[in-house]
């Protein structure tokens, strides 16, 4: 039956999105049986990432950009809700949980179709499918997901995506046994695991960026953490200064990490940045198990400068109505950055002689309508690219191998995928290798 509940003054900022992206799919205003076979995609695929996404009916893509032009009322009243979710889940095994929304952006009308991440197992495909034009749509069998390479949902083609699906379905066991030992009054004391007490670091570096006022605003989080968990890697802790310094990773005079002479702090297990933390604009951290955390604030905000000084009038007239900037990203730094903490995590690999893999982490805090800039007039952005997820994480498992033959190419791929964050698909018209190549040629 249809909704008929209030009309919901919701996913404003989503549906106002550049572009699609991993968690968010856009289809143009049409009858629900000519869209039926790619939402029942959709959201097979959307149930089987973390956190799940939604699909909004209402946005075109004119291949310029999208944009949101609403649905008409003969369309929107073909979508009946038990419908959409009992043709969704004639297909799925186990079961999709999904709410549609109806929502009204500007006076036009759009509705949302909310996915929920799987439960406990991952979604099954349970029966093949042809579209309209007697096209395969859905593969008996298939596990589907979003890619990672575009905004698409297509069968897992990778193990990065093989290993998400597989840590959810874990840590979902996990809290569903926890939560039976809780009830039963039972006790568990599990000795930590090596992630645990990399976290445990992790968790006593944030507690520190937390004392700082300057990185409160928002500031980049670069992180390298090897494989396996070792207390003692670096031996003694005053030896992380002097590998700090000789691996420094020097670009038109920015260090990185950035090491003090003189000034520098050694405690029991770690050594980083001096300085009081009021102040702190760029702090890391390196600890004797050879994890490295840098927290780097956002420049342009400590300039002093206006938002809008940031954002020609071009970018401004390009802005959606009613839209305030948090902030800006530039794309430049954050292209040096990536560049910087792979080759610095490179660098460290070979000095401690790690065997297997290791986790490269690039995230960005306060993220929310944040909008990318250029400061390069030869490589101007051309669309207005803004983030509506409050931090963007990219966090990647290299293997050894590649580190260590092509750090630039890796920390081009990661620069890519967090600006695709923005920007959609859009990013693939900016070459991020080519303004890499400009910079390291200097």
């Amino acid at each position: 039956m249809m909704d008929n509940s209030p009309i919901r003054q919701d996913y404003r900022l989503e549906i106002l999105a550049p572009g699609e992206d991993r968690r968010r799919e856009f289809k143009c205003s049409a009858p629900w049986e000519d869209l039926k076979w790619k939402v029942a995609r959709a959201a097979l695929a959307m149930a089987n990432i973390r956190d799940g996404g939604l699909v909004i009916v209402g946005v075109q893509d004119d291949g310029a950009g999208c944009v949101a032009t609403g649905m008409t009322e003969d369309h929107l009243r073909t979508f009946d809700d038990d419908e959409i979710k009992s043709f969704i889940n004639r297909h799925a095994d186990p079961y999709v949980n999904c709410s549609i929304h109806r929502t009204i952006v500007d006076g036009k009308r759009f509705l949302v179709i909310e996915v929920s991440e799987f439960d406990d197992l991952p979604v099954v495909c349970k029966r093949s499918a042809n579209d309209a034009k007697n096209r395969a749509i859905l593969q008996n069998g298939g596990i589907y997901t979003r890619s990672y390479q575009k905004p698409e949902s297509c069968l897992v083609q990778s193990q990065t995506e093989m290993r998400e699906l597989v840590d959810i379905a874990v840590e979902r066991g996990i809290r569903r046994f926890l939560s039976l030992v809780d009830r039963s009054n039972l006790s568990v004391h599990p000795n930590p695991s090596d992630m645990d007490r990399f976290d445990e670091e992790r968790a006593e570096f944030a507690a520190q960026v937390s004392a700082s006022k300057r990185l409160n605003h928002g500031y980049y989080l670069l992180s390298i953490r090897p494989a396996a968990y070792s207390p003692n890697a670096i031996q003694p802790v005053t030896r992380i200064l002097e590998i700090a310094t000789r691996l420094e990773v020097r670009y038109y005079g920015w260090k990185f990490p950035f090491v003090v002479r003189n000034e520098e702090t050694v405690e029991q297990r770690s050594a980083g940045s001096p300085g009081q933390a009021e102040d702190w604009e760029e702090f890391w951290r390196m600890f004797q198990s050879g994890q490295f955390l840098c927290a780097i604030a956002y420049r342009e905000d400590g300039s002093g400068a206006a938002i809008s000084d940031y954002l020609g009038p071009r970018e401004l007239r390009l802005a959606p109505a009613g839209f305030e900037p948090s902030g800006v990203i530039n794309i430049h730094t954050l292209i040096i950055l990536a560049n910087q903490v792979y080759e610095f995590a490179a660098r460290l690999a070979r000095e401690l002689r790690w065997e297997t893999s290791v986790d490269v982490g690039i995230t960005l805090t306060n993220t929310a309508r944040r909008v990318i800039i250029s400061t390069d007039r030869a490589r101007p952005v051309w669309r207005f690219w803004r983030a509506t997820a409050p931090h963007i994480e990219h966090i990647r498992k290299v293997d050894l191998r590649d580190l260590l033959a092509k750090p630039s190419d890796l920390a081009a791929e990661a620069a890519t995928e967090i600006i695709r964050r923005f920007a959609g698909s859009e990013v693939d018209a900016l070459n991020v290798h080519e303004i890499q190549k400009s910079f390291l040629a200097g």
